[in-house]
């Protein structure tokens, strides 16, 4: 064979294997131009809370790429979204087989658990998403104030503390930080969300959620002056707003019920106390419905029947008062310490209360 049929051979061979790679090439921007389309309309659907929609969508998508992990974690995402929680597991599963350290997948799973209502291994999953591996910068904030409501939700109050004082608010917009002072609230640490507060008023004085976040930290703290101080402060730039007239009023009545101001009359003073004592009272056996209660509190509450069944019959002395605060002090922690310092009920004055009073 001579020379010129050998170079047309191989000049043949070439473009056919051009052309065979450019077809190729070609099928694959269209399988992934066909992919992205799916993707986009799981997302859309995912936003419009159509969870199953949205699984069929990233299903596709999955199939025509299957080495894009995005299109798996998203399927994940909307079978979680979709309650079809086994399914979403078993995706998450797999994909963690893989790559352990991969913070969205983490992420994707601490949610999931969350769903399921496993706080441990929720807890877990979102650390290893905060330490985990993401493109670009991680969103570190982000995944820890979603773990710290998480941990609000659950009235987990040291974990969510700690959780919240790992976070940098330097860079975090007003309505972040204002979030943020809100958990410090739910944390029980009424003294940094104030803190919070002011530095957001400091910077925007007519920021009325921070004003009002104010009032509320100072009510938790048992200062319910201040707290009144905010409120007004608040319904001068909104008037007429019936939340903060209500928050108003609650100041108020915190502060004809507190038994600790030194001007008070003897009988004011003891009359009270015993308000405070039927309270925690009451509230420590809501707290016990349906448990078995220990012979402390058993006693402990036979003792508030009887401190409070003496009525006007007994002498206001200022010791009687104080014996009858030592007892609610009392119930109030074996109170905590059976359901926790949260009622529930942002109307009760009980917890601003007895804040004032065990510190």
């Amino acid at each position: 064979m001579n020379t010129p049929v050998i170079l047309t051979i191989g000049a043949v061979i070439v473009g056919l294997y051009t052309v065979d790679r450019g077809l190729a090439a070609l099928e694959r921007a269209e399988l992934e131009a066909e992919a992205t389309h799916h993707y986009q309309e799981g997302e859309r659907k995912l936003a419009a809370g159509d969870g199953a929609g949205a699984a069929t969508e990233f299903a596709r998508a999955h199939t025509l790429a299957r080495t894009d992990r995005r299109y798996r974690l998203s399927l994940a995402r909307a079978l979680t979204a979709a309650g079809r929680l086994d399914g979403a597991e078993a995706a998450l599963d797999e994909m963690l087989d893989q790559d352990s350290n991969d913070g969205p997948t983490n992420l994707a799973m601490a949610r999931l658990k969350v769903k399921q209502d496993h706080a441990r291994e929720a807890d877990s999953f979102y650390h290893r998403a905060l330490y985990g591996a993401w493109k670009g910068k991680a969103p570190t904030d982000a995944v820890r104030v979603e773990l710290a409501e998480y941990l609000a939700s659950k009235g987990l109050q040291q974990e969510l503390l700690a959780e919240l004082l790992l976070l940098d608010d330097h860079d975090a917009s007003a309505a972040g930080r204002i979030q943020v002072a809100r958990l410090l609230l739910a944390a029980g640490s009424p003294g940094r969300a104030a803190e919070t507060y002011r530095r957001i008023l400091k910077e925007d004085a007519g920021n009325l959620e921070a004003e009002t976040g104010l009032g509320e930290a100072a009510l938790a703290q048992g200062d319910f002056h201040a707290a009144s101080r905010a409120f007004v402060e608040a319904l001068r730039r909104r008037p007429g707003e019936t939340s903060i007239i209500s928050r108003l009023k609650f100041a108020a009545m915190l502060s004809g019920m507190d038994p600790t101001p030194r001007r008070l009359a003897s009988r004011e003073k003891f009359e009270r106390s015993g308000k405070v004592l039927g309270l925690a009272r009451d509230s420590l056996a809501r707290c016990l419905e349906g448990r078995e209660a220990s012979d402390e509190d058993q006693e402990r509450l036979k003792q508030a029947e009887k401190a409070l069944a003496e009525g006007t019959r007994a002498t206001p002395t200022n010791e009687r008062s104080e014996d009858r605060l030592t007892l609610a002090e009392q119930l109030w922690r074996a109170r905590v310490a059976a359901c926790g310092a949260s009622t529930g009920d942002a109307a009760d004055p009980l917890p601003p209360l007895m804040y004032k009073l065990t510190q």
